[in-house]
């Protein structure tokens, strides 16, 4: 049984609690329902999941936290909200944002995850529990948040690129109708790549292991280190990245660790911008050759090109790419 979830997971107090305890981490487990034809173009190293726990345990163990969650915060905060849930969540239905590059199979896996996690009874699942794409999920997600509902006339024609925490997706819509309710058509096959987030994050973890490989950590091993450089780099610089002139600092141990050989003072490396960048350019580079895949050779005028992404705040690349 699951223990902890989410950002939580990840707390010093969790991470003692795991070590006493001997539990196991279930991380990135998305990857693992990815489509064997996804597995394989992208070379995918998955991580092993908690020994003896199946990936749909994992999965409806989450979507129950999600609902508790969910439940909890309504309640909270609405109203009258505790009789206003007991009254009407027997009839909610639930929205599922998934991939593009998946299909049937792993709907028919989510939606018995959630039969497990309870969020609906069996004989209503199929009625109660829905899908929709992640680049759909963004196309709606932009018109709550901005005026670009305005903009959208019958046949205007616009991309979606949606860069996620795994998956890299990309639309090319054109509007059939936008009032009362807007109506999209494909204007060809999406396409899914596979470039997120956790893989700058894996670009940063390669760099770290190999440089900390030989060097003097006054008593620390390279792993401690390159786990605590992975979280700092995560939490900070990866976020603050804007401009690869500048350098960067990444925090790999406490300030009793000087080592000029890997330009580290006081437990913090410095690394340049350029190196920074690196991490970045696999997925920055999948990302402007799936969006030039869905516009190119098309006779078509596209309008806006829609960038939603989990990246917190990497401003050189969003530049770039509004470029």
């Amino acid at each position: 049984m699951a223990v902890s979830f989410g950002a939580e997971a990840l707390s010093t107090e969790i991470e003692e609690q795991a070590e006493d305890n001997n539990w196991s981490l279930a991380r990135y487990f998305k990857l693992n329902l990815h489509p064997d034809d996804m597995k394989t173009k992208h070379d995918l190293i998955l991580e092993s999941l908690p020994p003896g726990v199946p990936l749909r345990k994992v999965y409806s163990d989450f979507l129950g936290y999600l609902l508790l969650n969910t439940e909890s915060y309504f309640e909270d905060r609405v109203v009258d909200g505790k009789r206003i849930w007991q009254r009407y969540s027997p009839e909610m239905e639930v929205i599922i944002a998934h991939p593009n590059g998946w299909g049937i199979r792993e709907q028919t896996f989510l939606r018995n995850a959630a039969i497990d996690a309870k969020l609906v009874v069996s004989s209503q699942a199929t009625r109660k529990i829905r899908f929709v794409t992640e680049a759909e999920a963004s196309v709606h997600f932009c018109i709550y948040h901005t005026n670009l509902g305005n903009r959208l006339q019958p046949g205007a024609n616009f991309a979606v690129c949606d860069a996620g925490g795994s998956t890299i997706d990309t639309t090319l819509y054109s509007v059939i109708s936008a009032r009362p309710v807007l109506k999209l058509e494909e204007k060809r096959a999406s396409a899914c790549a596979q470039a997120g987030a956790i893989f700058v994050d894996a670009g940063a973890e390669r760099y770290l292991k190999t440089t900390l490989r030989t060097a003097d950590l006054h008593g620390r091993t390279p792993d401690e280190c390159c786990k605590d450089g992975v979280k700092d780099f995560e939490s900070f610089s990866k976020r603050s990245f804007s401009d690869e002139a500048k350098e960067y600092h990444i925090k790999i141990s406490d300030s009793r660790l000087n080592n000029s050989s890997i330009a580290t003072r006081r437990g913090r490396m410095t690394l340049p911008g350029s190196t920074l960048k690196s991490f970045f350019s696999p997925c920055t580079n999948e990302i402007f050759a799936s969006v030039d895949e869905q516009i190119d050779n098309l006779n078509v005028q596209v309008r806006h090109i829609l960038f939603v992404y989990e990246w917190r705040t990497d401003m050189s690349f969003t530049s770039t790419f509004c470029l």
